[in-house]
């Protein structure tokens, strides 16, 4: 599935977070929306399994990842409240 951005990279990562996600978010989902909030403890797990940006160049503790990371990022986590 590679296209303009869209790489071998890239369809790993959409798969490895979309596990992640499917683990971790979407049966949480109405109870977060209840407490209108979603807690620490996912968003830590969410940048320990490097999953929150991604782009920040490495000497800053990223990955230095290119544009489309984020684009697959904000697409799947778009998707937890559709599940």
């Amino acid at each position: 599935m590679a296209n303009g951005y869209i790489h071998e990279e890239h369809v790993i990562f959409r798969k490895t977070l979309r596990k992640f996600l499917e683990k971790e978010a979407y049966s949480y989902f109405g109870q977060w929306e209840k407490e209108r909030q979603v807690p620490r403890k996912f968003w830590t797990k969410m940048g320990q399994n490097g999953f929150l940006c991604p782009w920040i160049e490495e000497k800053y503790g990223g990955y230095g990842a290119d544009f489309a990371y984020s684009v697959i990022l904000n697409e799947k986590l778009e998707r937890v409240g559709q599940a």
